[in-house]
């Protein structure tokens, strides 16, 4: 039954995207608010087949703890593809922080790309920290919300691994308020290509002030807040 659930959730994927070959030319010409706007459709859509098809849903808390307006960062603990996925749509036209190959993908990496999110070259850890600087400033300055996962990259649930120093970096050196947020995505959506039903919890903290903060101190709160959150969210059903 999950491979027949998962296979229909994906073909939505597909049409979502195939749909998308024409939306994003269009969103290609338009102002950034409204291009931002018509690129989000998909996020809507897989959330859609992932509801629909694989009987995933979601429920946030701590919504109040977001800012009306930007800047600020949010950090998040990172186990699938389903948090980049609603943050999209749950945030206002965030940039992310991503590994420049994600670019490269056929039409998800087109509409990516339209966002103008912080790309960082893993090749070069040094150029790559000052170049996310650069361009996170950029977009603070533009009263841009920025969104990344400390981790580095998507983990299985329950594995640990220290928190990078970039993003707390960044906010030490820009002084703005950073909103840990805490999930349990992984339990639903791993990696691969089965998914389970159930509902991902998800949960926001109040902002930290990086501003007061050594980036070492910043990444320790963020981490003890996220892990303590994380581990109080419900247990898959």
């Amino acid at each position: 039954m999950s491979a027949i659930r998962s296979t229909g959730f994906y073909l939505g994927v597909l049409a979502a995207t195939l749909a998308a070959v024409f939306v994003v030319p269009v969103a290609a010409c338009l102002p950034r608010r409204p291009c931002y706007r018509l690129l989000s459709f998909w996020n809507v859509c897989v959330l859609w087949s992932a509801r629909v098809f694989c009987g995933i849903t979601y429920e946030v808390h701590g919504r109040e703890n977001l800012p009306e307006a930007g800047p600020y960062m949010l950090m998040a603990n990172h186990q699938s593809a389903f948090e980049t996925v609603l943050l999209v749509v749950l945030l206002p036209q965030p940039a992310f922080v991503l590994k420049r190959s994600l670019l490269w993908l056929p039409v998800v990496g087109w509409g990516l790309a339209l966002t103008r999110p912080i790309v960082i070259d893993r090749s070069s850890p040094v150029r790559s920290l000052k170049r996310l600087l650069q361009q996170a400033r950029k977009r603070f300055a533009r009263g841009d919300v920025v969104v990344i996962f400390p981790e580095g990259t998507r983990l299985p649930v329950g594995e640990r691994r220290p928190y990078q120093a970039g993003g707390a970096h960044i906010a030490t050196q820009s002084r703005i308020p950073v909103l840990p947020m805490a999930h349990n995505a992984g339990h639903f959506w791993p990696r691969g290509f089965l998914k389970k039903p159930g509902k991902v919890m998800v949960r926001i903290g109040a902002p930290i002030q990086a501003g007061e903060l050594k980036p070492a101190e910043l990444n320790d709160q963020v981490k003890e807040w996220i892990e303590v959150a994380g581990a109080q969210l419900s247990p898959p059903m």
